[in-house]
């Protein structure tokens, strides 16, 4: 096998795993929601230009992900109702089923038709293969998207992307949950599905990077008395 015979699959998980990041604001969180437990990822440590950068696990595709903010600004209006979030988990079996589906046909057959030397017959109909489940994925979104909330103008974005560059139609499902958000303030809403554990590991994040936004705030400034109040009522809730 030569380099140039690398680049196809290389090329491909490039792709889909360049889709798969998500760049946070500093008070955003990504709440994560598995076959049976839900969690959360913070992003990176660091900031580049203001974000934190997210990578999901590119072996769950099938796992649902909600951008969560921590600040004031998410507890305005009706806030979430997150075991109703998680509802959608069920209707999106099918879904999930043919992102796994890409997901071994791209990273795994891919590289190895490539690795074993396949005629060009072998790679073609490999292919052809990934197109058809990428329009059986856009094909099924657009006949459930009022029950998934999705806009036209969202579904066209969708499949534009699943057709233009199939990698990134591995990244469907996190795509769905990412176009709705969470409302009301992060720990109460976390408290009603997450575990004991998991809830806990979630506030000692908030606290730190409450702490770090302290940080950068003017003393005095509304944003830092927010942030004060926000501090204190968090830590109020230390088991």
């Amino acid at each position: 096998m030569t380099p140039s015979e690398l680049l196809l699959p290389a090329g491909a998980m490039a792709f889909y795993l360049y889709d798969s990041l998500l760049w946070l604001f500093g008070d955003e969180l990504v709440l994560i929601h598995g076959a049976r437990r839900w969690s959360f990822a913070a992003g990176s440590d660091w900031l580049l230009l203001r974000r934190r950068l997210y990578l999901p696990n590119p072996f769950t595709p099938q796992q649902l992900l909600w951008r969560a903010c921590w600040s004031a600004a998410s507890q305005v209006g009706e806030p979430t109702d997150l075991a109703a979030q998680a509802a959608v988990w069920g209707l999106l079996r099918p879904m999930r089923v043919l992102v796994l589906v890409l997901l071994a046909l791209i990273v795994v057959a891919l590289p190895a038709l490539v690795a074993g030397g396949a005629t060009p017959l072998w790679l073609l109909a490999l292919l052809a293969a990934i197109y058809l489940v990428a329009g059986v994925a856009v094909a099924w979104i657009w006949r459930h998207r009022v029950a998934l909330g999705l806009s036209a103008r969202a579904c066209r974005a969708l499949s534009f992307d699943a057709i233009a560059c199939p990698p990134f139609a591995i990244n469907l499902v996190r795509k769905i949950a990412l176009h709705t958000g969470v409302r009301g303030e992060l720990l109460t809403q976390a408290r009603s599905v997450f575990e004991p554990a998991v809830l806990e590991q979630l506030r000692a994040t908030l606290v730190r990077r409450v702490a770090e936004q302290l940080v950068v705030e003017s003393a005095g400034s509304a944003a830092h008395t927010a942030l004060s109040a926000y501090q204190r009522q968090l830590l109020e809730q230390q088991p």
